[in-house]
This record gives structure tokens, C-alpha cells and sequence, in this order.
């Protein structure tokens, strides 16, 4: 017996209609969407020394040197309005390496796309500029070995990101990378020899090795590879691990509670504003492995007292000790090649300062303002003192700085 179906008043077959007939125009539409390339949902820019000034012009320091080799070339600016959300948005998109026949070399924003969840890049692009990802929600994203530079922030606020891993041609991690990147579990590289500040900050699924005051990031099996944070802006002692490679930029600054620090031999490098701003920071000893002590490295260290420099040291940075105003005596090892420009500046109490035969350069004002230094010993001779390359302005504003003295007595006015 056949079933007799309810009639339907026109009221609703108008709606059910309409209703298909909607369904109907998404799924074409969504058809439509997908056929678009990749390639056409994308905003690009031709690469030109004007380009590049404008994106400078915006920035309070250059930060854009990379672009320059690229001239000609496209780079990537954004995702077409239409294509950034709703139904025409794709979970998967991928950066081509040419467009209308011209290389792609850049990217310079694809910021807070909510919609994709996995981004590839292609073979061929080399730049990804600063805050380029700066708030995606991808989980995903695949980095060609083409690409030789990242830029500051580039993945800031990309919350949703798991892992990455990082081509060959990468050396730096720069400041505030992975800046609140609340899901990243990992980051693996191949060639890191630098860190800059805060590129961890608030990662809080990171697996970080926590131990002496330091946090660690581990790399081929070693623990402490790169030291990327201190425990916590209140630690009041810390120990570097002897097989640190790497030190972050800035790593215990404004750590304004630490009293103590120990830095094993084996660490090669002090890293620009290592420990500046640490206002109760007593002493310091540097190990005979460290060749190099950064910009700022020890910048107002306003208790410091006595630093015992490690026979390896090779150069002192800009401003490395300036505002150190409690130092009272320096000895400089035999193998500091450079002493850079305000090196010791504003340090007011100091007034015995060593030099050693073996120097070969002294910046500008590396004496600034260090009101009780009236003499500098010189374990060389007068003419080996002369031989030394000084730059014109070394001991300008030492206001109380008179004399050199040298081997045998000999002194020289100054």
C-alpha cells in the first residue's frame, strides 16, 4: 500500500527551495574557491630600493638588508582579502617560488591568517622578514633550506604552532622569534650559533632543562646546548653549564636580585647585555675559555666590584662595563687584542687600570667619565704603547687621566 506523504503548505517549499537552492550556490561557490591557486590568493610586491626604503622608513632601524640582494624579485604581502576567512579560506596554503614569471624570494606579511592550519613554503624563497606569521593560528609549517633568513617576531603569537624545525641555512634564532607560542613543544636546527632575547618569552609547552638558575635548550644529545632564559626574573644565583654553546642575548638582564654567578669553563662567548642591569651583581670571574664579552654585557652592574678577567679573552665590546660605578681596579690579560668604544665609561670609582703588550686597538672614550683615573700601567714600552692603534677620541672625557706608564719607567703624558 503506498504511503501518503503530509502536503506541504507553499510557505515551506519556498523555504526548503530557497534553503537547497543556497546549499547549492555554496557548494559552487566552494568549488570555484578551491580551483583558485594558491598563487592567486596571494598580494605581492616587486622588490625595488624604493620598496625597501618605505618598509625601512617604517621600522626605527633598518631591518630590512636582506631585501636588497633581491631586487626585481616578488615578495609575498598578504593574502587576498576574499581568500583570508569565510568559505573561500583553505586549511592548507602554499607560498610559490615565482610568480608572472619572476622569482618570489620574500615574505614580508602574512600575519594573523585564522583560517589555515598548515602552511608550506616552496623551494626557492630565501627571506622570511620580521613579524612576517606575527599571530597565525597554523599548527604546521614546512621551511625550505633556501630560506638563509628569518627575521625578529616572525613567529610571535602563532598559538597554535606545535613544532618547527629550521633550515640548515639558518645561524641566528633572532629576539622574540617564538614569542608567546603557547603550543610549541620543540624547535630543531642544524647550524644555531646565536640567540637573541626573549625567543622562548612565554612558551609555556616548551620543555625547557631548568638547573642552576637557567633554563636550557637541548641540541644532538647535549642538555644545555643553547641557555635561552634565566629561571625567573627574581633568581638570586645562577651557574652556567660548562657545555653551553650558545647564550641568549640579554639572558640574566634586569635580573636585579642576582647576587652570584658562575660561568664554567668551556662557555666561549658572553653575549651582548648578558648581565646588564644586574644592580646586585657583586663580582665576577671569566674563565680562560671566553674570547669575547659582548656589547653591554655588564652595563650597570652598579655593585660590582672585582671582575677577574680569564687569560683567553680576546676583545671587550662596546660599553661592556659602562656604568659600573662601584669598579675600582682592571687588569687586563696579555691576549686582549680590542678594547671597544666606552668599554669602562661612566665607571667613577675606577682608578687603577693594567694593560698589557699584545693590545693592539682602543676605541673611542673607553674612559668616559672614570673621574678618579689619573694613570694607566703598561707592561710594554713607550714605543710599544705608540704602536698601539688608538683612535683618536680613546681617552677623551678621562678628564683626570694624565699619563702612561710604561716598562722601565717610562711615561707618557697624555
Amino acid at each position: 500500500m503506498a504511503v501518503k506523504l503530509p502536503k506541504l503548505s507553499k510557505k515551506v517549499l519556498t523555504i526548503l527551495i530557497a534553503a537547497a537552492a543556497i546549499l547549492l550556490i555554496i557548494a559552487i561557490v566552494s568549488v570555484i574557491a578551491a580551483l583558485v591557486s594558491d598563487t592567486n590568493r596571494l598580494r605581492y610586491e616587486i622588490i625595488t630600493q624604493e620598496y625597501i626604503q618605505e618598509l625601512e622608513a617604517q621600522t626605527p632601524t633598518p631591518q630590512y638588508e636582506c631585501l636588497k640582494p633581491y631586487v626585481g624579485t616578488y615578495a609575498v604581502v598578504d593574502v587576498k582579502d576574499t581568500y583570508r576567512g569565510g568559505i573561500f579560506a583553505k586549511e592548507k596554503l602554499t607560498i610559490p617560488s615565482e610568480y608572472k614569471g619572476k622569482p618570489v624570494s620574500s615574505i614580508i606579511s602574512l600575519q594573523n591568517l585564522q583560517k589555515i592550519k598548515e602552511l608550506e613554503i616552496s623551494e626557492g624563497i630565501v627571506n622570511i622578514t620580521n613579524s612576517a606569521f606575527y599571530g597565525c593560528t597554523f599548527e604546521k609549517i614546512d621551511i625550505p633550506n633556501s630560506v638563509t633568513y628569518i627575521g625578529t617576531y616572525a613567529f610571535k603569537e602563532c598559538r597554535s604552532l606545535v613544532t618547527v624545525a629550521l633550515p640548515q641555512g639558518i645561524t641566528t634564532l633572532p629576539e622574540g622569534l617564538f614569542s608567546e607560542c603557547r603550543a610549541l613543544t620543540s624547535v630543531s636546527f642544524v647550524n644555531i650559533t646565536s640567540i637573541g632575547k626573549d625567543v622562548f618569552n612565554n612558551c609555556t609547552s616548551m620543555t625547557l632543562k631548568t638547573e642552576g638558575g637557567a633554563k636550557y635548550l637541548s641540541h644532538n644529545n647535549n642538555d644545555y646546548y643553547a641557555l635561552v632564559a634565566a629561571e625567573s626574573a627574581d633568581v638570586t644565583a645562577c651557574t652556567i653549564n660548562s657545555e653551553t654553546k650558545i647564550i641568549a642575548t640579554s639572558v640574566f638582564a634586569d635580573c636585579t636580585k642576582l647576587t652570584t654567578a658562575t660561568i664554567n669553563a668551556g662557555v666561549t662567548y658572553l653575549p651582548d647585555y648578558m648581565f646588564s642591569g644586574c644592580t646586585a651583581l657583586t663580582s665576577i670571574s671569566i674563565p680562560n675559555t671566553v674570547e669575547t664579552i659582548g656589547s653591554r654585557a655588564f652595563a650597570n652592574c652598579t655593585a660590582l666590584t672585582a671582575v677577574e678577567f680569564g687569560s683567553g679573552l680576546k676583545e671587550i665590546g662596546t660599553y661592556a662595563f659602562t656604568g659600573c660605578s662601584l669598579l675600582a681596579k682592571i687588569d687586563v690579560p696579555a691576549n686582549v687584542k680590542t678594547i671597544n668604544n666606552y668599554a669602562f665609561s661612566g665607571c667613577s670609582n675606577l682608578d687603577d687600570v693594567t694593560l698589557h703588550v699584545g693590545l693592539e686597538k682602543l676605541g673611542n672614550y673607553i674612559f668616559s667619565s672614570c673621574s678618579k683615573l689619573e694613570s694607566i700601567t703598561f707592561s710594554g714600552t713607550k714605543a710599544q704603547w705608540e704602536g698601539i692603534n688608538k683612535s683618536t677620541s680613546w681617552n677623551r672625557n678621562a678628564t683626570n687621566l694624565k699619563t702612561v706608564v710604561c716598562s722601565g719607567d717610562e711615561v707618557v703624558e697624555l
